[in-house]
C-alpha cells in the first residue's frame, strides 16, 4: 500500500473513531459491532466528504458495512475526483 493510501486509511478510521467515541477501529470491523446507527453513519459521512471535498452517496451506506469498505469507497471517489478534474 502506498504512503497516500495509508493516510487515507488512517483519516478515515481517526474520523471513525472520533464520531463513534471508540479507542480502536479496526478496518474490517463492521460498523453495528461498533454501535454506529443511521444517524452516526450521516454524520461519519458528512465529515468524510467535508475532509476531502468529495459528494458521497447516500445509498453508498446500504452496501458499505465495514470500516474497509468505505476505506475503499473513499478512495476511488478520490482517484475519480481526481480524473475528472484533470
Amino acid at each position: 500500500m502506498d504512503q497516500k493510501a495509508d493516510d487515507i486509511e488512517a483519516k478515515v478510521i481517526g474520523i471513525v473513531k472520533e464520531m463513534l467515541v471508540k479507542d480502536e477501529v479496526r478496518p474490517e470491523q463492521k460498523f453495528a459491532s461498533l454501535g454506529a446507527d443511521e444517524i452516526d453513519m450521516m454524520a461519519i459521512v458528512i465529515e468524510l466528504e467535508d475532509e476531502y471535498s468529495i459528494s458521497i452517496d447516500d445509498s453508498m451506506l446500504d452496501t458499505r458495512k465495514t470500516t474497509k469498505d468505505l476505506i475503499d469507497y473513499i478512495r476511488r471517489a478520490i482517484t475519480n475526483a481526481a480524473i475528472q478534474n484533470k
